[in-house]
């Protein structure tokens, strides 16, 4: 049985990571984490190994290995892995039976992914390989829950973290294969003051990801400003970027500063920066060349010192290709391109996210929900979230405002992740006209919510122009704010 299936297990983990929203100190956080593993889960011991000028050292344990000897004796066993503890951690696999004691076995896992200056260690009696797959799942799950905490803890000081390192926020979660290359990718950048250029679909997270840039960062104690390009109209953007004078404009009854001003000695992030006229285009580019810009309305040069992140779901490439973005200013931004995944390709991460939304709106509306039905995760899993982890938050909000009980069924899932709800079987007594209108509005909806009810972007995914996605809303009487985040 898959263990995220066991109810115990479920419980257990929704336990912990009610725990982990406590406002208790970064110290009783992780020791919770190592109460969780030893009382919980069943583990003999469980320890926290930390590495410093590589040597490892116990850094916190709970337990004790414990074995019993032919003759019924208990028999305590201190150091059995510290020699080779280098050697472990570095391996394909993540599981070992100690070569002193045979019936003792240990499991190491990294707290955070790829960063493996600490571990998790825990051990149990020799068991068969099912069950050791089982603990290496639960420490995966645990690792994504508290891998922030630990790391936290582990730095906790007025300082950024350690150069080459990159600690992930809470909210930031993902272990599978595509998050870990994207994490690898950031600790590259993190203590750089490089422009960073973050391509990914919509909902995919890349604010989050500039918020982590931000906090990680040696501006980290600066101002992370956030400006979204796609939602401004063109006759303000220019003051909002740059700020105006007095009597700039009508209605210009003071000085403003703009988010460049703002985000002075800090972060400031460009979202959709694919929807900027050609105009803005290249006021943009001579901010971005020479840090320095004038008011709208005035006549004094200000200099910034700024580190822009800049972010799309559009494919800059082929616009500069047709002529709607710059070239010039293309290359100026894609100075280090980072590629967020959609959750379509991080088949790990989906069940685990949708535990930490189930828990955060549960949480929220005081609703005691223990986790998900094994048919609820399965039909998660193949779902093709073509909206990205914002369709899933989404997704689960609803999930536990229409659960009762303390668990959730796939009743509670939207109709249109039902397979069986095809349009073929809901809609055959009707003719060719009304099926092929079903199939057209549904079409609709479904650019709609990948594009967060913005009608411009669903007619571009469609290919086809504002005004005819206008009229088809009212035809079939779609509440397009129903699609907006």
């Amino acid at each position: 049985m898959n263990v995220l299936h066991s109810p115990e297990i479920i419980s257990a983990l929704s336990h912990l990571a009610q725990f982990l929203r406590t406002d208790s100190d970064l110290k009783s956080l992780v020791r919770g984490v190592m109460v969780s593993l030893h009382h919980r889960f069943g583990f003999l011991c469980v320890e926290l190994y930390v590495s410093k000028n590589d040597k490892w050292h116990i850094q916190e344990h709970i337990g004790e290995k414990l074995l019993l000897t032919e003759d019924g004796q208990k028999k305590i066993i201190s150091k059995v892995h510290n020699a080779c503890m280098h050697e472990t951690i570095f391996s394909g696999s993540p599981s070992f039976l100690c070569k002193e004691y045979k019936d003792l076995s240990y499991i190491v896992v990294p707290c955070m992914g790829e960063i493996q200056n600490c571990a998790w260690v825990v051990y149990r009696q020799s068991v068969r390989k099912s069950i050791v797959q089982q603990d290496i799942r639960i420490l995966e799950i645990i690792r994504s829950l508290s891998g922030m905490i630990v790391s936290d803890w582990l730095t906790s000081s007025d300082t950024p973290c350690e150069s080459g390192i990159f600690h992930r926020p809470k909210n930031l979660i993902g272990s599978s294969p595509a998050m870990k290359s994207l994490f690898s990718l950031l600790s590259h950048v993190v203590h750089s003051n490089t422009t960073v250029m973050i391509l990914g679909e919509s909902g995919t997270g890349k604010e989050l990801i500039a918020n982590a840039l931000h906090t990680n960062s040696l501006r980290f104690k600066g101002p992370f400003v956030k400006v979204n390009c796609g939602a401004l109209p063109e006759t303000i953007i220019e003051s909002e970027l740059f700020g105006h004078e007095r009597g700039a404009f009508t209605g210009a009854t003071g000085q403003r500063k703009g988010r460049f001003e703002m985000a002075h000695e800090g972060t400031l992030f460009l979202d959709e920066i694919g929807e900027l006229s050609p105009n803005m285009q290249v006021k943009l580019l001579r901010v971005l060349q020479e840090r320095e810009f004038e008011r709208v309305g005035g006549e004094k040069t200000i200099r910034v010192d700024v580190r822009v992140i800049a972010a799309t779901s559009r494919d800059l490439l082929a616009m500069t290709q047709s002529g709607a973005f710059r070239l010039d200013l293309y290359y100026r931004l894609n100075v280090f391109p980072i590629h967020v995944p959609p959750l379509r390709e991080r088949d790990d991460d989906i069940v685990v996210l949708a535990h930490h939304f189930l828990q955060r709106f549960a949480h929220e509306y005081g609703k005691d929900i223990k986790g998900l039905s094994p048919q609820t995760q399965e039909r998660l899993r193949h779902h093709k979230w073509s909206g990205n982890v914002r369709e899933l938050e989404n997704c689960m909000e609803r999930a536990v405002l229409l659960t009762q009980k303390d668990m959730v069924e796939v009743t509670a899932l939207p109709s249109f992740m039902n397979p069986k709800q095809s349009v073929v079987s809901s809609h055959k007594e009707e003719g060719l006209k009304a099926r092929l209108e079903h199939v057209e509005s549904q079409i609709i909806e479904e650019a709609l919510r990948e594009s967060a009810g913005n009608m411009a972007k669903a007619a571009r995914r469609l290919q086809l122009t504002e005004r005819i996605i206008g009229l088809r809303v009212k035809k079939y009487n779609i509440n397009i704010h129903s699609f907006k985040n």
